[in-house]
């Protein structure tokens, strides 16, 4: 077990590293020093943590599945037609190690879809734990950690590179750029760690398994939908997030292939935002400046939405152009409910957490699991928004 207090002492240290170290930061070192192992850590980290304990609330950049609260448990659906060696909707038949580390890097910790994976991923560790009766020192846990910004690669790599210093059982990835983390894939292979893709992969054959969303045919029901009843002229707007991510490069290439084909007489425009001086909303105003004919917009991920909905309320024809996103929560459900909203394809991020971590301990005990694990996704408008199928995608 002495691996675990380590490894929580090196995640605190290496957030309390990290640039602009303030109260965030102080709570992740607290969170990392004490959900990694449930003995206290070494005497430093005791000290940072008690530290912390006085200047934040219980929100950090890195927790697990022991400081976890009561939450509504969703349902673990996988698309049908999938040929699976294992069910990976839940934790029958894992062999996993006492005191096992499953560590689980994403692109950002703050992140409502990421705290939705999270969700699901801590289930899948307190299920096991239940499941093989392990308690105390022996439980199975979890290292939740992010990047504090979606485009922060550095950072990420850093994180990675600390947590394979300690040998975790399994590593489970969210990319922030498909073409990073080589040297990390190869450190793990030399260590026998096996590495699960979730959500957003890398460019490399070096990884065990992949759960994430079929992102390109997603994209391309976003054309399906955005090309209903519109004629074959104008513009559509693709906003995108990080253009090296591999979500959305996949994201918009499905789009832009799909209208190629429904609709050729549309123009596909794109937008990305990706420092402080191209802001979104000037960059929408001025593709609208440049495109006199703007009849619909594809938001590429969530994080968007609630901005470009500010904005087309505040142009003159806002209501007129048609808006399409990745993901659902609240403010997505009233916006569709309102008609502000066509509607938006909604991932399963909480199954996407819980089969990552199954799959990742399967694969930890040496057993050959699927190359890729399609996590599903469903298509959501005014017609279905309460419909019960539906609750499994929406996120909290």
């Amino acid at each position: 077990m002495q691996s675990k207090k380590i490894l929580a002492a090196m995640m605190a240290f290496l957030i309390l590293g990290q640039s602009g170290c303030g109260q965030a930061n102080a709570g992740a070192a607290q969170s990392a020093a004490s959900s990694s192992a449930p003995a206290a850590g070494t005497e430093a980290v005791s000290e940072q943590t008690e530290a912390a304990n006085s200047t934040v609330s219980s929100s950090s950049a890195v927790s697990s599945s022991s400081a976890a609260q009561e939450e509504i448990k969703k349902e673990i659906i996988l698309p049908d037609g999938q040929e699976l060696k294992f069910d990976y909707t839940a934790v029958d038949g894992i062999k996993a190690e006492k005191g096992a580390v499953v560590a689980v890097i994403v692109k950002k910790q703050n992140n409502i879809f990421y705290q939705e994976v999270e969700k699901g991923a801590r289930r899948a560790v307190d299920e096991l734990n239940e499941k093989l009766g392990y308690k105390g020192k022996d439980k199975i846990s979890m290292v939740f950690a992010g990047a504090d910004d979606s485009t922060n690669l550095d950072d990420q790599i850093n994180t990675i590179d600390t947590i394979l210093q300690e040998n975790p059982a399994a590593l489970c990835l969210a990319a922030i750029d498909m073409n990073s983390c080589t040297a990390q894939l190869e450190t793990a292979a030399d260590n026998a760690i096996p590495v699960i893709i979730l959500d957003s992969g890398v460019d490399s054959d070096m990884v065990t398994g992949v759960c994430a969303t079929d992102n390109y045919s997603m994209g391309g029901e976003a054309a399906e939908k955005m090309c209903e009843g519109l004629d074959d002229t104008g513009e559509v707007i693709v906003a995108s997030h990080l253009t090296l991510s591999e979500t959305a490069s996949e994201r918009i290439r499905g789009f832009t292939d799909k209208m190629k084909e429904l609709s050729p007489g549309i123009k596909v425009v794109e937008v990305a935002p990706e420092d402080e001086e191209e802001t979104l909303k000037k960059m929408l105003d001025d593709a609208i400046t440049d495109n006199e004919d703007v009849k619909g917009i594809f938001s590429v991920n969530i994080e968007f939405s609630d901005d470009i909905k500010d904005f087309l309320a505040e142009k003159k024809n806002g209501g007129d152009i048609r808006l399409i996103s990745i993901d659902c929560n609240a403010a997505e459900k009233k916006a569709i409910e309102e008609g502000k909203q066509y509607g938006a394809l909604c991932q399963n991020p909480y199954t996407m957490g819980y089969v990552a971590i199954t799959s990742a301990l399967h694969a930890a005990a040496g057993e050959k699991i699927d190359q890729r694990i399609d996590t599903g996704y469903i298509w959501v408008d005014a017609s279905n928004i309460d419909a019960p199928e539906v609750a499994a995608y929406m996120i909290d």
